[in-house]
């Protein structure tokens, strides 16, 4: 603190308020005291005293000289060494979410298993250690932050952005959409006879992790759409997702007189468990008046892209029960699979860093297997086209600017004194 009084130039006069004060004044000190010379200043802002939270919080974070904190060095996060790891990342965890701040600090997951008669905790937390070099510019700009701090309904983090990305995660509902029925006739050893093959899709599941990127350039603008560019952004994840689906097959078999002699019935059902991974470009179309700060809330998000599918579990390739009368030969698909997909979605912003995109996704064509343009799986007798329902969350993280005000080091080291108190 100074106990001593501040010059002003003239013009910041106008900050002078009669009682009751309606606001107060940020000052910058220009010059301190020294020998005969009197510390000299001026108004950086003027803060209201009834300007609601974030007003409030304003002035309590420049009373505490928080307001502007040093930006983060720009240093590359390091990618922790596989040895002697053990990977846990199948392991079922509960993730503890108490806050909802976008900038809040990231809770551990736990995992509770019967152990030895009793019970074995495990705790799983962010390894942000050894993803850093110790003495690094990076490691001492954590050092002097030394904790997050909360500020009611938002945080000011102690980890800087560039050990996050924009993340995303997807969960939804998959359903393979059957061919048409089939029927026909056949003829055999023991007569004549008649079949109806009828496929049924079953519904599924699917869950994904990955990351969006939104780049800079400006790209081909769109005037009638006033976008200035077409790609918006792009997303890409790994995940698992899980297809399933059903044939009946019923044959009834005539003699020469068309008499009914026998008539059989069969059910194969089938589930493919898959790891995929998707690469998307999306194109967003806005709508509606209210914004979210600079973007508005609301759009419509259209995306072209390819999924790559490796079924690590395919299902049943025989029917139920031992039934072995079919009708058509079966042709079953590949355990490789790359498709080009089409996705349509409704997108919703709840704040800066938060949005929620319900959205359908159907693939357009199968590459391989090739089918000849057709995107539908085979399996038995039947094909099948996948479609996927998703609700995809994102959270945005602000990219850290690439430069910030800097004084002199003895300045900075001065200001840090007198900020603490120990001036």
């Amino acid at each position: 603190r100074l106990l001593t009084t501040i010059r002003l130039p003239e013009g910041d006069a106008g900050h002078l308020q009669q009682d009751p004060p309606t606001s107060v004044v940020e000052i910058r000190v220009d010059r301190y005291p020294v020998a005969q010379c009197s510390a000299e200043g001026h108004v950086a802002r003027s803060l209201p005293l009834s300007g609601g939270p974030a007003a409030d919080r304003d002035l309590l974070l420049t009373k505490a000289g928080l307001q502007d904190r040093a930006p983060a060095p720009r240093v590359s996060s390091k990618t922790p060494p596989p040895k002697g790891r053990t990977d846990l990342s199948e392991q079922p965890a509960l993730l503890l979410r108490s806050w909802t701040s976008a900038e809040a600090p990231a809770l551990p997951a736990v995992h509770v298993e019967p152990h030895a008669g009793g019970s074995r905790l495990w705790i799983h937390v962010p390894s942000v250690a050894e993803r850093l070099g110790s003495g690094n510019s990076l490691d001492l700009w954590l050092r002097e932050r030394a904790e997050a701090i909360c500020l009611g309904e938002v945080w000011q983090p102690l980890l800087n952005n560039s050990l996050n990305k924009a993340s995303q995660f997807n969960v939804g509902v998959s359903y393979l959409i059957p061919s048409k029925e089939l029927n026909g006739e056949l003829s055999s050893g023991t007569g004549r006879g008649v079949y109806q093959v009828t496929p049924e899709g079953k519904l599924g599941y699917f869950a994904e992790l990955g990351f969006a990127h939104f780049p800079k350039w400006t790209g081909i603008p769109i005037k009638f759409l006033k976008k200035s560019r077409i790609i918006d952004y792009f997303d890409w994840g790994l995940g698992y997702k899980v297809f399933a689906g059903k044939e009946t097959t019923t044959i009834d078999r005539f003699n020469n007189s068309n008499e009914l002699i026998s008539t059989s019935s069969g059910i194969g059902e089938f589930q493919n468990n898959s790891i995929f991974a998707r690469v998307s470009a999306h194109s967003l179309i806005y709508y509606g008046k209210r914004k979210i700060d600079k973007a508005r809330k609301h759009f419509i998000d259209n995306a072209f892209g390819f999924n790559f599918d490796y079924t690590q579990s395919q299902g049943n390739q025989v029917y139920n029960d031992g039934y072995t009368d079919y009708a058509l030969p079966h042709n079953f698909q590949g355990q490789y699979n790359l498709q080009f997909h089409y996705s349509l979605g409704i997108g919703i912003r709840f704040n800066r860093a938060w949005m929620m995109i319900p959205a359908v996704e159907i693939p357009l064509v199968g590459i391989h297997q090739w089918n000849g343009f057709n995107a539908q799986l085979n399996w038995f007798s039947s094909q099948y086209w996948p479609i996927l329902f998703r609700v995809k969350f994102i959270k945005l993280f602000e990219r850290v600017p690439k430069c910030g005000a800097y004084g002199d080091p003895g300045d900075m080291k001065f200001d840090k004194k007198f900020r603490s108190g120990n001036f």
